[in-house]
């Protein structure tokens, strides 16, 4: 959520979006997301990465794994886009 005009750029309008930040981290879903993000991130560091072109990220699509976080990652899309229309 932005602040509203008045208050952006201000320490004031700063703090209050600092907590509202907070707030938000603070929420069983934002956490286990959030949780999810940095162990996926975590294990992809561990393996070393295939160069991969068209015919393999086609390939790759047909893959459970890739699927699920395909449509996690359209998710987050999806409502960052929402967020920005609010």
């Amino acid at each position: 959520m932005r602040a509203p005009s008045a208050t952006r750029g201000s320490l004031a309008g700063t703090g209050s979006a600092l907590g509202d930040v907070a707030q938000t981290a603070g929420e069983d879903d934002a956490r286990n997301g959030i949780e999810t993000m940095l162990e996926s991130v975590s294990a992809a560091e561990r393996e070393t990465p295939e160069r991969v072109g068209p015919v393999g990220l086609l390939k790759a699509s047909r893959d459970p794994d890739v699927q699920r976080g395909l449509g996690y990652l359209l998710a987050i899309a999806r409502s960052i886009g929402r967020a920005q229309t609010e």
